[in-house]
């Protein structure tokens, strides 16, 4: 996993290189990670989109997840 500041999503060629390179960036604001960046392919944004609201709402309901 790799980190890239807020400030970097502009430079587009990087951040498409590094985000084919690690499949996933945390993105940063003032050093504490706000966001989570992750590849997806095209057929597959439907589910993943699905696993990843499930997964928000399983930790916000079950402590300690």
């Amino acid at each position: 996993m790799s980190y890239i500041a807020v400030a970097e999503l502009k430079k587009t060629r990087e951040l498409w290189h590094r985000l084919v390179k690690d499949r996933e960036l945390v993105i940063t604001r003032d050093g504490k990670p706000v966001a989570i960046m992750a590849g997806n392919q095209p057929d597959g944004l439907e589910s993943s989109l699905r696993e990843i609201r499930r997964d928000m709402i399983m930790r916000s309901i079950s402590p300690g997840v």
